[in-house]
């Protein structure tokens, strides 16, 4: 469940990394509004603090795991199959190869409609 995360963002509210954490399990219950809306607070805290809480990994590190899963959690809920823009290749290992050219072109389209699935989160 998600009561550990949830109690870490009320006990440390100007801290970003609890509502990341809170993003990944909302994303993995398939809850991607909730996903996308913890993964901005958590830009948003993280940009306020201009640091990282949590030194377990570096402020860059989390600013951009948060990018990420707000991405993907976009691109879930606008009913894209797959959470990341794949290209149709697969590694050795068989998993699909991201286009990066396609991630930067729909992560810069979807910060923007972001700020309105947070808003209609409000809601």
């Amino acid at each position: 469940s998600g009561a550990a995360p949830r109690e870490s963002v009320s006990l440390t509210p100007h801290v970003g990394e609890p509502h990341l954490l809170l993003s990944q399990l909302y994303f993995r219950q398939g809850d991607y509004l909730a996903a996308a809306t913890e993964a901005r607070e958590s830009l948003e805290k993280l940009y306020v603090l201009a640091s990282a809480w949590d030194k377990r990994r570096s402020y860059g590190q989390w600013v951009g795991f948060a990018r990420v899963m707000l991405l993907r959690a976009n691109r879930r809920l606008l009913d894209m199959s797959h959470s990341l823009p794949v290209t149709g290749i697969e590694n050795a290992g068989g998993l699909p190869l991201v286009s990066l050219s396609s991630l930067f072109q729909t992560s810069k389209a979807k910060e923007m409609t972001s700020a309105t699935i947070t808003e209609i989160s409000t809601f």
